[in-house]
Formats: structure tokens, sequence, C-alpha cells
């Protein structure tokens, strides 16, 4: 039951700053993963702590994109292709609200256990540069 309650108190935490800041600005972390979606749009992974990390959608198809792919035509996404993986970085952005179901942020693990131990929460990247 505890297992449970874990996701369900940091998501409504995560939503509470999320609504006051209204964004994460100058966060650091370390470049997880660097990707493509099928349209050539950039996918970013970034971990923020131990096995927790802001991620786009990994393509244009799904429901919960909602404009997180990296445009390949963006200054964004110049800045994203020169980094490496486990590089550190500075990063700013917003978390999503999954509308249909007013939770807040989105998470995408597929299961509990995946939600409590390992998040990995929808992010649209607005700002990436590495750390000094």
């Amino acid at each position: 039951m505890e297992a449970g309650a874990v996701p369900v108190r940091r998501d409504a935490a995560l939503c509470r700053l999320v609504r006051q800041s209204g964004a994460a600005r100058d966060w650091r972390g370390h470049v997880a993963r660097l990707g493509a979606a099928g349209n050539g749009a950039g996918t970013l992974s970034v971990t923020i702590g131990p096995d927790v990390m802001l991620s786009t959608s990994s393509n244009k198809f799904s429901w919960a994109d909602a404009g997180t792919l990296i445009p390949l035509d963006s200054p964004l996404y110049r800045q994203a292709v020169a980094l490496r993986v486990g590089q550190p970085v500075r990063v700013s952005g917003t978390f999503l609200e999954d509308m249909r179901t007013r939770t807040c942020p989105v998470e995408k693990s597929l299961t509990r256990a995946g939600s409590a131990l390992r998040p990995e929460f929808l992010f649209r990247f607005t700002a990436i540069a590495p750390a000094d």
C-alpha cells in the first residue's frame, strides 16, 4: 500500500511546485538519452536525481506528446545535438498536465513500481546548456 502512495504524494508536491512557479529554470542534471523521432524531431532525457528523469515524448503520435519533441530547425535542437550522454547540463522547461485525467505532472512509467522507483516525467524543454 505504501508503495502505491509514494507516486501520489510525490506528484501532488510536484504539481503544487509546477502551478506556483509555472516552470523549471536552470535545473541541473545529466544527459541520459538523445535521439530522434520518425519525423527527425529530437528526443531528450535528462536525469535530475537518482532514478528521476525529465523526458520528451518518443514520437509525435503519442497522446502525451503535446509539443515536447524538439523541432529539427529550432535553436533548442542545435543546443541539444551538441551534447553527449552523461554530460552535466542545466535545463529549463515545463512539466505537462494530463488534460484527460487532470493529473500533474504526467509520469510515463507503465507500472506502479516504475512510477514509484524510477519516475520519468514528460517535459517540454525550453533551454538546455552544458553545466558550468
